[in-house]
């Protein structure tokens, strides 16, 4: 072979590649896309909107009333895509019938025994929804507002970005609090949550996701029969009024240990006491070291590193997900309270344990437990915190 020849080829390989690399980038871009279209009217009138965020195989459908997300579409072992998220099916249900289907939680996630903050001193008294306690921020948490939306799309991702004033003394919390939560998908099949908060008066927040994950994406079908592996050697043992103890009880020899991922059916209808007080799984694993942490005035950094703290599997439609997680703590709740009048999507009867809800976040009652190390927000810091579902077939 001569040099001219030689030369030639080589000029034809990289153009080869180059092309290559320009179709791999174009079919990247061309996978990626985000678009909004109005999904209903509340009942005061307001307008709400859907906003579709796609990205490699994973589809997200977001409404701006209470962040809430309303579908997962992520593809089984087959190629076959699946919603894997329960929810209703029109707006009206969302407002008035919602057990926090897929919902942002605020201002403080989980519970607060009867309601009683105490902040440098100052007490407060939270709104009570649950009489006598506040439970995911009151009457009208983060769940039940209507946030701005705004949208951006890169080469390689999706993202909304929902920002709201929570005014001070909403639901009884100090200070004025301007919150932006940010959905990205992204080519990974991940659906990245940044959460982040500033405020004018030192308060409490904590913020998490309440998406109830079934995998099968089939109906008339629960999750006892996924395998779910949680990354902690302690939980956080329950009263009988469902609020902490103010102990950490370790899993080894419990139902509670799932260091080994095990079906998630295997031991719920076990006789032990913590199971009987919360009908199944509704408890904090401790999945980082928060007590030995000073997080009383500063929260996680924006760079904080992430932990793989649970892992859920569906063993027929070959689904998995990762739970990723810049905090030191997961709420599992199994589901226990869903009940047959509740009509989910496609006309779907919801009945105990249809989904799991895996919450990242801070221990609950926390700001009313001196047990606890609780993180307050003061003027001129900022809350982060970042949760990632990266879905896997």
């Amino acid at each position: 072979m001569n040099e001219r020849k030689f030369f030639a080829m080589k000029l034809t390989t990289f153009h080869f590649l180059l092309l290559s690399l320009f179709i791999f980038c174009h079919q990247a871009k061309a996978n990626v896309s985000i678009h909004s279209e109005e999904y209903g009217v509340l009942s005061n009138g307001d307008k709400v909107n859907l906003y579709t965020l796609k990205a490699g195989n994973i589809t997200v459908k977001v409404i701006n009333f209470g962040g809430i997300i309303t579908e997962i579409l992520v593809p089984d072992k087959q190629g076959k895509l699946g919603d894997v998220v329960l929810g209703f099916d029109n707006l009206a249900d969302y407002e008035t019938k919602n057990r926090y289907f897929g919902a942002i939680v605020g201002r403080f996630a989980n519970r607060i025994r009867h309601g009683n903050i105490s902040i440098s001193g100052e007490k407060y008294q939270l709104s009570l929804n649950r009489p006598p306690h506040q439970i995911h921020g009151g009457h009208k948490g983060f769940d039940k507002v209507l946030w701005n939306a705004q949208i951006k799309k890169n080469d390689d991702s999706a993202s909304l970005t929902l920002s709201y004033l929570s005014a001070d003394g909403e639901e009884g919390y100090p200070g004025n609090l301007l919150v932006n939560v940010r959905y990205t998908v992204n080519q990974q099949n991940e659906l990245v949550i940044d959460y982040k908060a500033n405020t004018d008066k030192e308060t409490v927040v904590n913020l998490t996701q309440h998406s109830y994950f079934n995998l099968a994406a089939r109906r008339n079908t629960n999750v006892l029969q996924h395998d779910l592996a949680i990354y902690a050697d302690s939980i956080l043992p329950l009263a009988k009024d469902k609020f902490p103890t103010g102990a950490v009880m370790p899993v080894t020899h419990t139902p509670f240990d799932f260091r080994k991922a095990k079906s998630i059916g295997k031991d719920i209808k076990s006789e032990h006491e913590q199971l009987k007080i919360a009908n199944g799984y509704d408890h904090y694993w401790l999945t980082g070291n928060p007590f030995d942490k000073k997080i009383s005035s500063d929260h996680k950094s924006e760079n904080a590193e992430l932990n793989l703290v649970a892992m859920l599997s569906e063993p027929n439609s070959g689904r998995m997900m990762q739970v990723w997680s810049s905090e030191d703590g997961l709420q599992v709740y199994s589901a226990n309270y869903l009940n047959k009048s509740i009509i989910g999507k496609y006309q779907q009867a919801y009945s105990p344990q249809y989904g799991i809800c895996l919450e990242t976040g801070q221990l609950p009652n926390s700001p009313a437990d001196n047990k606890f190390p609780t993180y307050v927000l003061t003027p001129g810091s900022t809350y982060t915190s970042k949760t990632v579902y990266k879905f896997l077939n």
